[in-house]
């Protein structure tokens, strides 16, 4: 990991460094949050992932996450149901209805 600083390697494409990271996961508005905290669940190794994001964060805004995590879905979506099924967390579990019909 980086000091406070320094640009945090899962934050390839802008200059954040921890402290900025957390200011804004703590200040930003709901769009800004949920795509810095998709970006660290798609970007940063799974255990760097805790030191930003609780799964009471990732419950919250599951949904508007999951839509964002690409190919890394199946791994989150796979945690967060195992975390309610197993009375960790308290939610509905997450059902992915998958691609929809355009016609």
């Amino acid at each position: 990991m980086a000091d406070g600083n320094e640009r945090l390697y899962f934050m390839w494409d802008e200059r954040l460094g921890e402290v900025e990271l957390r200011q804004q996961l703590a200040r930003a508005l709901p769009a800004r949050r949920v795509a810095l905290m998709a970006k660290i669940m798609r970007d940063a190794r799974v255990c760097d992932v805790w030191r930003y994001v609780t799964p009471a964060d990732i419950a919250e805004h599951h949904t508007k996450l999951f839509a964002q995590l690409g190919w890394h879905k199946p791994l989150w979506v796979f945690l967060y149901n195992k975390w309610i099924e197993n009375g960790l967390l308290k939610a509905e579990p997450y059902i992915d209805a998958g691609p929809r019909r355009l016609s």
